[in-house]
C-alpha cells in the first residue's frame, strides 16, 4: 500500500470512528505512522481529504457496477443485474458503504460531487433515460429514480445486515421483483 493509500485507509476509519471533527490531523498521522509533511504532500487539509477517500469508495462502487453490466440487455435485466451489483457491494464492504453514506450529506462533499456522481455514471443514464421516455418504466426524472433506487436498494442492504438469519439471495431476488412492479408501466 503507498503512503497516500495508507493515509486515506487510516484516516477513513478514524472518521467513522469519530467523525471529521472530532478526528486531528495528528491522530491520523499518527495511526497512519506518517509525518504531517506527508499528509500535507497529498492533501491540502482535511476537507481535501475526506472528498479524496468519498471518490476512491465512489470509484470502486462504479467500477463494481460498470463490470456487471450490459448495455445490451433489456431494461429489466439491465436494472436487475444493477440492483444485484449495488447491494453485493454494499454487503461486501460495509465500512466504504457507511462512509458514503455519513459523508454524502456534509456541505463540501454535496457540492464537489454533484457533478461527479453524474459523469462517473453515464454508462447508466442513457439506458434508464430511454426507459423513462419510453415509458417502460415510471419515474419523474432520472434523478428521481436514482433517489427511489439507492433508498429502495439502501433498505435492503439495512434489513440483511440487521437480519443476518435471512437468506440474502431470496431477500435480494424478492425485493427486486417488488422494486420491478413498482415501476414498470403496464
Amino acid at each position: 500500500m503507498t503512503i497516500k493509500e495508507t493515509i486515506m485507509t487510516t484516516a477513513a476509519q478514524l472518521f467513522l470512528e469519530k467523525g471529521i471533527h472530532g478526528t486531528s490531523i495528528k491522530a491520523i498521522t499518527t495511526a497512519a505512522g506518517v509525518s504531517n509533511g506527508a499528509l500535507f504532500n497529498y492533501f491540502a487539509n482535511k476537507d481535501e481529504l475526506v472528498l479524496a477517500i468519498y471518490s476512491m469508495y465512489k470509484d470502486d462502487l462504479r467500477n463494481t457496477l460498470y463490470c456487471n453490466l450490459n448495455q445490451d440487455d433489456g431494461i429489466r435485466k439491465f436494472l436487475q443485474d444493477y440492483w444485484n451489483a449495488m447491494i453485493h457491494w454494499a454487503l461486501n464492504n460495509p465500512d466504504k458503504k457507511k462512509f458514503i453514506m455519513t459523508f454524502a450529506l456534509q456541505p463540501n462533499v454535496v457540492h464537489c460531487m454533484r457533478n461527479y456522481d453524474r459523469s462517473k455514471y453515464d454508462f447508466l443514464i442513457p439506458k434508464i433515460t430511454k426507459a423513462i421516455e419510453d415509458k417502460e418504466i415510471i419515474a419523474e426524472n432520472i434523478d428521481y429514480f436514482f433517489f427511489i433506487f439507492s433508498g429502495v436498494t439502501d433498505g435492503i442492504v439495512n434489513y440483511l445486515n440487521y437480519n443476518t438469519e435471512a437468506d440474502r439471495e431470496t431477500v435480494i431476488s424478492n425485493g427486486f421483483q417488488q422494486f420491478w412492479r413498482s415501476i414498470v408501466n403496464f
